[in-house]
Protein backbone atom coordinates (compact mmCIF):
# COMPACT_ATOMS: atom_id res chain seq x y z
CA UNK A 1 0.00 0.00 0.00
CA UNK A 2 1.37 3.34 -1.00
CA UNK A 3 0.84 6.72 0.64
CA UNK A 4 1.85 10.20 0.02
CA UNK A 5 4.44 11.88 2.23
CA UNK A 6 2.40 15.05 2.21
CA UNK A 7 -0.68 13.28 3.53
CA UNK A 8 -2.04 14.35 6.92
CA UNK A 9 -2.40 10.70 7.81
CA UNK A 10 0.66 8.96 9.10
CA UNK A 11 1.61 5.30 9.51
CA UNK A 12 -0.80 3.35 11.68
CA UNK A 13 -2.94 6.49 12.00
CA UNK A 14 -6.53 5.48 12.46
CA UNK A 15 -9.65 7.16 11.27
CA UNK A 16 -12.18 8.41 13.79
CA UNK A 17 -14.53 5.68 12.74
CA UNK A 18 -11.94 2.97 13.44
CA UNK A 19 -11.06 4.45 16.87
CA UNK A 20 -14.72 4.70 17.76
CA UNK A 21 -15.33 1.12 16.77
CA UNK A 22 -12.41 -0.21 18.82
CA UNK A 23 -13.37 1.87 21.83
CA UNK A 24 -16.88 0.49 21.69
CA UNK A 25 -15.42 -3.01 21.66
CA UNK A 26 -13.20 -2.29 24.68
CA UNK A 27 -16.05 -0.66 26.60
CA UNK A 28 -14.33 2.73 26.99
CA UNK A 29 -15.37 6.15 25.76
CA UNK A 30 -13.59 7.41 22.69
CA UNK A 31 -11.11 10.20 23.23
CA UNK A 32 -12.35 13.45 21.79
CA UNK A 33 -9.78 15.74 20.36
CA UNK A 34 -10.35 19.45 20.99
CA UNK A 35 -8.67 22.41 19.41
CA UNK A 36 -6.06 24.20 21.55
CA UNK A 37 -8.13 27.35 22.04
CA UNK A 38 -11.11 25.33 23.30
CA UNK A 39 -8.93 23.46 25.82
CA UNK A 40 -7.54 26.75 27.16
CA UNK A 41 -11.06 28.07 27.55
CA UNK A 42 -12.01 25.01 29.61
CA UNK A 43 -8.96 25.49 31.87
CA UNK A 44 -9.80 29.16 32.39
CA UNK A 45 -13.40 28.27 33.32
CA UNK A 46 -12.07 25.76 35.84
CA UNK A 47 -9.78 28.35 37.41
CA UNK A 48 -12.63 30.86 37.55
CA UNK A 49 -14.84 28.29 39.28
CA UNK A 50 -12.12 27.47 41.82
CA UNK A 51 -11.57 31.18 42.60
CA UNK A 52 -15.30 31.73 43.12
CA UNK A 53 -15.45 28.70 45.42
CA UNK A 54 -12.54 30.01 47.52
CA UNK A 55 -14.16 33.45 47.77
CA UNK A 56 -17.40 31.82 48.97
CA UNK A 57 -15.46 29.96 51.67
CA UNK A 58 -13.79 33.18 52.82
CA UNK A 59 -17.12 35.01 52.95
CA UNK A 60 -18.66 32.15 54.95
CA UNK A 61 -15.78 32.27 57.43
CA UNK A 62 -16.11 36.04 57.80
CA UNK A 63 -19.88 35.71 58.38
CA UNK A 64 -19.28 33.07 61.04
CA UNK A 65 -16.69 35.25 62.77
CA UNK A 66 -19.01 38.29 62.73
CA UNK A 67 -21.84 36.18 64.17
CA UNK A 68 -19.60 35.01 67.01
CA UNK A 69 -18.45 38.56 67.77
CA UNK A 70 -22.02 39.86 67.76
CA UNK A 71 -23.10 37.07 70.12
CA UNK A 72 -20.21 37.78 72.49
CA UNK A 73 -21.01 41.51 72.40
CA UNK A 74 -24.67 40.83 73.21
CA UNK A 75 -23.76 38.59 76.14
CA UNK A 76 -21.24 41.13 77.40
CA UNK A 77 -23.84 43.89 77.20
CA UNK A 78 -26.33 41.68 79.04
CA UNK A 79 -24.06 40.65 81.91
CA UNK A 80 -21.51 43.46 82.13
CA UNK A 81 -23.43 46.53 81.01
CA UNK A 82 -22.93 48.37 84.29
CA UNK A 83 -19.26 47.46 84.48
CA UNK A 84 -18.73 48.99 81.04
CA UNK A 85 -20.61 52.10 82.18
CA UNK A 86 -18.52 52.47 85.31
CA UNK A 87 -15.28 51.86 83.41
CA UNK A 88 -16.27 54.54 80.93
CA UNK A 89 -16.91 56.98 83.75
CA UNK A 90 -13.61 56.02 85.30
CA UNK A 91 -11.62 56.62 82.15
CA UNK A 92 -13.22 60.00 81.43
CA UNK A 93 -14.23 61.29 84.83
CA UNK A 94 -11.89 59.89 87.48
CA UNK A 95 -9.83 62.06 89.79
CA UNK A 96 -6.53 61.30 91.42
CA UNK A 97 -4.89 62.26 94.66
CA UNK A 98 -1.21 61.97 95.38
CA UNK A 99 0.83 60.55 98.20
CA UNK A 100 1.79 57.15 99.59
CA UNK A 101 -0.31 55.10 102.01
CA UNK A 102 2.78 53.32 103.24
CA UNK A 103 4.08 56.63 104.56
CA UNK A 104 2.35 57.85 107.72
CA UNK A 105 3.19 61.47 106.87
CA UNK A 106 1.43 61.39 103.51
CA UNK A 107 -2.27 61.72 102.89
CA UNK A 108 -3.38 59.07 100.41
CA UNK A 109 -2.10 56.98 97.55
CA UNK A 110 -2.70 57.70 93.90
CA UNK A 111 -6.22 56.34 93.77
CA UNK A 112 -8.66 56.43 90.87
CA UNK A 113 -12.02 57.32 92.37
CA UNK A 114 -15.22 55.99 90.83
CA UNK A 115 -18.04 58.40 91.62
CA UNK A 116 -21.25 56.38 91.41
CA UNK A 117 -24.81 57.49 92.03
CA UNK A 118 -25.05 57.22 95.78
CA UNK A 119 -27.79 56.25 98.21
CA UNK A 120 -29.01 59.49 99.67
CA UNK A 121 -32.62 60.13 100.72
CA UNK A 122 -34.72 61.62 97.96
CA UNK A 123 -35.14 65.36 98.61
CA UNK A 124 -38.54 65.17 96.95
CA UNK A 125 -40.61 62.62 95.10
CA UNK A 126 -40.45 62.72 91.32
CA UNK A 127 -43.55 61.63 89.43
CA UNK A 128 -42.68 58.86 87.02
CA UNK A 129 -44.76 56.47 84.90
CA UNK A 130 -43.78 53.69 87.32
CA UNK A 131 -45.60 55.41 90.18
CA UNK A 132 -48.88 55.04 88.31
CA UNK A 133 -48.68 51.27 88.70
CA UNK A 134 -49.49 51.63 92.37
CA UNK A 135 -53.04 51.43 93.65
CA UNK A 136 -54.71 54.67 94.58
CA UNK A 137 -54.23 54.28 98.33
CA UNK A 138 -50.51 53.51 97.86
CA UNK A 139 -50.06 56.59 95.69
CA UNK A 140 -51.76 58.69 98.33
CA UNK A 141 -49.44 57.28 100.95
CA UNK A 142 -46.45 58.44 98.92
CA UNK A 143 -48.03 61.83 98.34
CA UNK A 144 -48.41 62.30 102.07
CA UNK A 145 -44.76 61.60 102.76
CA UNK A 146 -42.63 64.40 104.18
CA UNK A 147 -39.45 64.27 102.17
CA UNK A 148 -36.90 65.62 104.59
CA UNK A 149 -33.35 66.74 104.14
CA UNK A 150 -30.58 64.12 104.34
CA UNK A 151 -29.87 62.79 107.85
CA UNK A 152 -33.19 64.03 109.25
CA UNK A 153 -34.88 60.63 109.04
CA UNK A 154 -32.56 58.66 111.26
CA UNK A 155 -32.38 60.97 114.27
CA UNK A 156 -35.70 59.64 115.56
CA UNK A 157 -34.82 56.06 114.67
CA UNK A 158 -32.92 54.18 117.42
CA UNK A 159 -30.05 51.94 116.48
CA UNK A 160 -31.23 48.81 118.33
CA UNK A 161 -32.03 47.56 121.83
CA UNK A 162 -28.57 45.98 121.98
CA UNK A 163 -26.95 49.37 121.47
CA UNK A 164 -29.15 50.95 124.14
CA UNK A 165 -28.19 48.25 126.64
CA UNK A 166 -24.53 48.86 125.84
CA UNK A 167 -24.95 52.55 126.66
CA UNK A 168 -26.75 51.83 129.95
CA UNK A 169 -23.94 49.54 131.10
CA UNK A 170 -21.53 52.41 130.65
CA UNK A 171 -19.65 50.67 127.84
CA UNK A 172 -17.73 52.69 125.28
CA UNK A 173 -20.17 53.84 122.57
CA UNK A 174 -19.81 51.90 119.36
CA UNK A 175 -19.98 53.07 115.78
CA UNK A 176 -20.00 51.23 112.46
CA UNK A 177 -18.97 52.87 109.21
CA UNK A 178 -20.14 51.21 106.00
CA UNK A 179 -18.42 52.12 102.74
CA UNK A 180 -20.91 51.55 99.90
CA UNK A 181 -20.44 51.19 96.14
CA UNK A 182 -17.26 49.15 96.41
CA UNK A 183 -16.01 46.76 93.74
CA UNK A 184 -14.50 49.07 91.14
CA UNK A 185 -11.18 50.14 92.60
CA UNK A 186 -8.60 47.79 94.09
CA UNK A 187 -6.31 50.60 95.26
CA UNK A 188 -9.09 52.38 97.13
CA UNK A 189 -10.13 49.14 98.81
CA UNK A 190 -6.58 48.50 99.97
CA UNK A 191 -6.15 52.11 101.14
CA UNK A 192 -9.35 51.96 103.21
CA UNK A 193 -8.21 48.76 104.87
CA UNK A 194 -5.02 50.56 105.94
CA UNK A 195 -7.02 53.30 107.64
CA UNK A 196 -9.23 51.08 109.79
CA UNK A 197 -9.66 47.31 109.68
CA UNK A 198 -13.13 47.49 111.30
CA UNK A 199 -14.69 49.45 108.45
CA UNK A 200 -17.48 47.48 106.76
CA UNK A 201 -17.24 47.12 102.99
CA UNK A 202 -20.43 46.89 100.90
CA UNK A 203 -19.87 45.68 97.33
CA UNK A 204 -22.16 46.12 94.32
CA UNK A 205 -23.07 42.92 92.42
CA UNK A 206 -21.46 42.49 89.02
CA UNK A 207 -18.66 44.94 89.81
CA UNK A 208 -15.43 44.05 87.99
CA UNK A 209 -13.26 43.61 91.11
CA UNK A 210 -15.98 42.75 93.62
CA UNK A 211 -14.96 39.14 94.19
CA UNK A 212 -11.27 40.00 94.37
CA UNK A 213 -11.87 42.81 96.88
CA UNK A 214 -14.15 40.60 98.98
CA UNK A 215 -11.55 37.84 99.21
CA UNK A 216 -8.65 40.17 99.94
CA UNK A 217 -10.34 42.31 102.58
CA UNK A 218 -12.04 39.35 104.23
CA UNK A 219 -8.62 37.73 104.61
CA UNK A 220 -7.57 40.88 106.50
CA UNK A 221 -10.54 40.52 108.84
CA UNK A 222 -12.89 43.10 107.33
CA UNK A 223 -16.63 42.52 107.12
CA UNK A 224 -18.16 42.17 103.66
CA UNK A 225 -21.71 43.07 102.67
CA UNK A 226 -23.71 42.89 99.45
CA UNK A 227 -24.84 46.34 98.32
CA UNK A 228 -28.14 45.21 96.80
CA UNK A 229 -29.57 47.49 94.07
CA UNK A 230 -33.28 48.22 94.53
CA UNK A 231 -35.74 50.26 92.55
CA UNK A 232 -35.85 54.00 93.34
CA UNK A 233 -38.86 56.25 92.89
CA UNK A 234 -37.14 57.88 89.92
CA UNK A 235 -36.89 54.59 87.99
CA UNK A 236 -36.52 54.20 85.00
CA UNK A 237 -34.93 57.64 84.60
CA UNK A 238 -32.53 56.55 87.36
CA UNK A 239 -31.29 52.98 86.90
CA UNK A 240 -30.16 51.15 90.06
CA UNK A 241 -27.88 48.98 87.94
CA UNK A 242 -26.99 45.34 87.46
CA UNK A 243 -28.74 42.83 89.68
CA UNK A 244 -31.49 45.24 90.75
CA UNK A 245 -34.66 44.12 92.50
CA UNK A 246 -37.62 45.85 90.82
CA UNK A 247 -41.18 46.24 92.03
CA UNK A 248 -42.57 44.76 88.82
CA UNK A 249 -40.78 41.43 89.31
CA UNK A 250 -42.67 38.29 90.18
CA UNK A 251 -41.63 36.76 93.54
CA UNK A 252 -39.83 33.83 91.90
CA UNK A 253 -37.82 36.15 89.67
CA UNK A 254 -37.04 38.45 92.59
CA UNK A 255 -35.68 35.54 94.62
CA UNK A 256 -33.70 34.27 91.63
CA UNK A 257 -31.97 37.64 91.14
CA UNK A 258 -31.24 37.96 94.86
CA UNK A 259 -29.70 34.48 95.07
CA UNK A 260 -27.64 35.19 91.95
CA UNK A 261 -26.24 38.34 93.56
CA UNK A 262 -25.47 36.56 96.83
CA UNK A 263 -23.85 33.57 95.11
CA UNK A 264 -21.69 35.89 93.02
CA UNK A 265 -19.93 37.46 96.00
CA UNK A 266 -17.91 35.48 98.58
CA UNK A 267 -17.80 36.03 102.35
CA UNK A 268 -21.02 38.06 102.54
CA UNK A 269 -22.33 38.42 106.10
CA UNK A 270 -25.12 40.91 105.44
CA UNK A 271 -26.92 43.11 102.92
CA UNK A 272 -27.83 46.78 102.61
CA UNK A 273 -29.82 48.50 99.90
CA UNK A 274 -28.43 50.56 97.02
CA UNK A 275 -31.09 53.19 96.21
CA UNK A 276 -34.47 51.49 96.81
CA UNK A 277 -36.61 54.47 97.82
CA UNK A 278 -39.52 52.77 96.05
CA UNK A 279 -38.95 49.08 96.74
CA UNK A 280 -38.15 49.38 100.45
CA UNK A 281 -41.60 50.93 100.96
CA UNK A 282 -43.31 47.79 99.61
CA UNK A 283 -43.78 45.38 102.51
CA UNK A 284 -44.45 42.17 100.51
CA UNK A 285 -41.27 42.67 98.48
CA UNK A 286 -39.17 43.27 101.59
CA UNK A 287 -40.61 40.17 103.25
CA UNK A 288 -39.67 38.11 100.19
CA UNK A 289 -36.11 39.42 100.34
CA UNK A 290 -35.82 38.98 104.11
CA UNK A 291 -37.05 35.38 103.92
CA UNK A 292 -34.08 34.53 101.68
CA UNK A 293 -31.65 36.39 103.95
CA UNK A 294 -33.05 34.60 107.00
CA UNK A 295 -32.47 31.19 105.41
CA UNK A 296 -28.88 32.16 104.60
CA UNK A 297 -28.15 33.44 108.11
CA UNK A 298 -27.54 37.02 106.95
CA UNK A 299 -28.55 40.42 108.38
CA UNK A 300 -29.93 43.56 106.74
CA UNK A 301 -28.99 47.20 107.22
CA UNK A 302 -31.55 49.67 105.88
CA UNK A 303 -29.80 52.54 104.10
CA UNK A 304 -32.99 54.57 104.68
CA UNK A 305 -33.23 56.17 101.28
CA UNK A 306 -36.93 56.71 102.03
CA UNK A 307 -38.78 57.61 105.20
CA UNK A 308 -41.50 55.23 103.99
CA UNK A 309 -39.26 52.19 104.35
CA UNK A 310 -40.98 49.08 105.66
CA UNK A 311 -37.68 47.39 106.44
CA UNK A 312 -37.86 47.44 110.23
CA UNK A 313 -41.43 46.04 110.42
CA UNK A 314 -40.67 43.35 107.84
CA UNK A 315 -37.51 42.35 109.72
CA UNK A 316 -39.44 42.10 113.00
CA UNK A 317 -42.03 39.89 111.31
CA UNK A 318 -39.38 37.59 109.79
CA UNK A 319 -37.16 37.89 112.92
CA UNK A 320 -34.23 38.91 110.78
CA UNK A 321 -31.21 40.64 112.38
CA UNK A 322 -31.68 44.26 111.37
CA UNK A 323 -30.37 47.80 111.83
CA UNK A 324 -30.72 51.09 109.99
CA UNK A 325 -28.17 53.76 109.26
CA UNK A 326 -28.09 56.93 111.32
CA UNK A 327 -26.46 59.30 108.85
CA UNK A 328 -24.67 59.64 105.55
CA UNK A 329 -21.15 60.97 105.80
CA UNK A 330 -20.73 62.40 102.34
CA UNK A 331 -24.03 63.51 100.82
CA UNK A 332 -22.04 66.74 100.55
CA UNK A 333 -18.63 65.87 99.17
CA UNK A 334 -16.73 68.45 101.17
CA UNK A 335 -13.94 67.36 103.52
CA UNK A 336 -14.94 69.75 106.31
CA UNK A 337 -18.58 68.69 106.01
CA UNK A 338 -17.62 64.99 106.24
CA UNK A 339 -15.54 65.71 109.34
CA UNK A 340 -18.56 67.42 110.95
CA UNK A 341 -20.65 64.37 110.09
CA UNK A 342 -18.14 62.15 111.86
CA UNK A 343 -18.45 64.34 114.95
CA UNK A 344 -22.24 64.04 114.66
CA UNK A 345 -21.84 60.27 114.46
CA UNK A 346 -19.97 60.34 117.78
CA UNK A 347 -22.68 62.51 119.34
CA UNK A 348 -25.43 60.08 118.30
CA UNK A 349 -23.39 57.10 119.52
CA UNK A 350 -22.86 58.69 122.94
CA UNK A 351 -26.58 59.38 123.22
CA UNK A 352 -27.90 56.04 121.94
CA UNK A 353 -25.02 53.70 122.70
CA UNK A 354 -24.24 53.06 119.04
CA UNK A 355 -24.62 54.58 115.59
CA UNK A 356 -24.20 53.59 111.96
CA UNK A 357 -22.86 55.82 109.18
CA UNK A 358 -22.66 55.20 105.46
CA UNK A 359 -19.98 56.67 103.23
CA UNK A 360 -18.70 56.16 99.71
CA UNK A 361 -15.29 55.67 98.11
CA UNK A 362 -14.81 59.36 97.35
CA UNK A 363 -11.41 60.99 97.71
CA UNK A 364 -12.92 63.52 100.14
CA UNK A 365 -14.33 60.74 102.32
CA UNK A 366 -10.99 58.96 102.32
CA UNK A 367 -9.11 62.07 103.42
CA UNK A 368 -11.64 62.89 106.15
CA UNK A 369 -11.58 59.34 107.54
CA UNK A 370 -7.79 59.16 107.53
CA UNK A 371 -7.47 62.46 109.39
CA UNK A 372 -10.35 62.00 111.86
CA UNK A 373 -10.37 58.32 112.80
CA UNK A 374 -7.46 58.56 115.28
CA UNK A 375 -9.38 61.22 117.26
CA UNK A 376 -12.67 59.38 116.75
CA UNK A 377 -11.31 56.22 118.39
CA UNK A 378 -10.62 58.14 121.60
CA UNK A 379 -14.37 58.64 122.10
CA UNK A 380 -15.98 55.60 120.50
CA UNK A 381 -15.15 52.07 119.44
CA UNK A 382 -15.32 51.31 115.70
CA UNK A 383 -16.87 47.89 115.11
CA UNK A 384 -18.14 45.85 112.15
CA UNK A 385 -21.80 46.64 111.54
CA UNK A 386 -22.85 43.06 112.37
CA UNK A 387 -22.22 43.89 116.03
CA UNK A 388 -24.92 46.57 115.93
CA UNK A 389 -27.78 44.69 114.29
CA UNK A 390 -30.79 43.71 116.37
CA UNK A 391 -30.62 39.94 117.04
Amino acid sequence: MAFSVGSNKGVNQESPQTARGESQKSGTEPRVYQPANQADKTVEEGKSYNLLYELMKVMAAISLLVSILVTVAMLADLYFKDAFLYFNRAFWGQTYISGDTTDEKSTVAEIPVFEIFDDQPDPKREDTPQTNRYKKDEREKYEEDEWSEPNKIERSDPISPAAARSDKRGDTPRVAIIIDDMGFDLKMADALSRIEINLTISILPGSPFGRQIAKKLHSKGMEIMLHLPMEPLQYPSVDPGYGAILSGMKPDNMIKVLNMNLDGLPHVSGVNNHMGSKLTAISPAMRQIFTVLKKRGLFFVDSLTSNSSSGRKAAELIQLPFASRNLFLDNNKDIDYIKRQLKELVRIAKKSGAAIAIGHPYKETFIALKEEIPALKKSVKIVPVSQLVMP
